[in-house]
């Protein structure tokens, strides 16, 4: 199976999200130059695609209905809105192979254009009808604000412990992620065992999808990643493998690494540099160990769920993340 499988299975859905999408953003007020950046911008819109398999997946004849287009729309106006943001707070100078919105027109207007699509996914909250949905998706919004706020002030924080940090990319990475396969679920089914599962394939689909990130964000170079890679490092923001690598090595060790991390700015030398240290005592194994454990755990999560062509891709988007990081399942 490949990606275009899946977009195929779920074409007409995919193709209704995206016209919701591009109407959503599209305002004669906006300079027209923003949103179709935002054409360019986009990924692979992973969370509506998780969204619409899971409700495909739960009532494999049942037609999605509107609410589960608003809330994809919601999620991925979410999802760009933080993204935007993260390159101005990071100083990223690509994403997705194109330049990003700071780059492009300076930290104020990508601010203003990211503060844009948050007020536009408000606006689809008050179509969506549902005060479980709404409540959810609040509380989702809060978390990831939260996870990162906390993640900006432990900056440099080289005693930052994997509980910490497992709990700071749940509440801003994997939260949404939950969020996209438990309202795909609850939309479609009254089966609160299928919908509790999927959520928690969701979640634990986000974790494993924020280590992967975070390995590659060290082992991978701008090109491969199409983003601008080794910002988070250099920022200071603790993850899988500097944390690994601070609770097993020497003295002198861990002075290297300081050295490397607070010095640097991204440079490809400089990652080198970093990744040997850190394969050299293990901490690159030991997060390709820790990501396997969250894909196992998705994978598992997924049991209850009925076999059909929609489970298997999400399988498959699930064993994409392992093979990203070279993690043998």
């Amino acid at each position: 199976m490949e990606l275009k499988e899946i977009k195929r299975a779920v074409n007409n859905e995919l193709s209704r999200f995206e016209r919701s999408l591009h109407n959503a953003v599209l305002s004669k007020r906006i300079p027209l130059e923003l949103p179709h950046h935002l054409d360019r911008f986009k990924g692979k819109h992973l969370r509506p695609m998780l969204l619409i398999l899971s409700a495909r997946a739960v009532a494999p004849r049942l037609q999605l209905k509107d609410i589960h287009y608003n809330i994809a729309v919601i999620l991925e106006l979410i999802h760009n809105a933080t993204l935007i943001h993260d390159d101005v707070l990071d100083e990223a100078k690509i994403r997705r192979n194109t330049a990003t919105f700071n780059q492009r027109w300076g930290n104020e207007m990508a601010v203003l254009f990211g503060d844009y699509l948050f007020s536009q996914a408000f606006v689809g909250c008050s179509d969506v009808g549902s005060s479980d949905a709404l409540k959810l998706l609040s509380g989702v919004a809060k978390q990831m604000c939260l996870g990162e706020l906390n993640h900006m002030s432990n900056r440099f924080c080289f005693d930052f412990s994997e509980s910490d940090y497992l709990k700071i990319i749940g509440e801003k990475t994997a939260s949404l992620f939950a969020a996209a396969t438990h309202l795909g679920a609850l939309f479609s089914t009254g089966n609160t065992k299928i919908i509790s599962a999927l959520k928690r394939f969701g979640r634990n689909f986000g974790l494993a999808y924020q280590i992967m990130d975070d390995y590659l964000d060290i082992t991978s170079d701008d090109i491969e990643t199409g983003k601008s890679s080794g910002t988070d490092l250099y920022k200071g923001k603790m993850t899988m493998p500097i944390i690994r690598y601070l609770k097993t090595a020497s003295k002198g060790g861990k002075n290297r690494l300081v050295r490397l991390i607070t010095n640097g700015n991204g440079e490809l030398s400089r990652r080198n540099k970093l990744y040997k240290l850190l394969d050299n005592e293990g901490a690159m194994a030991y997060t390709r160990i820790r990501l396997r454990h969250f894909i196992l755990k998705a994978d598992n999560a997924l049991k209850p769920v009925p076999n059909s062509h929609y489970k298997d891709c999400l399988l498959y988007l699930l064993k994409e993340i392992a093979n990203e990081a070279g993690v043998t399942l």
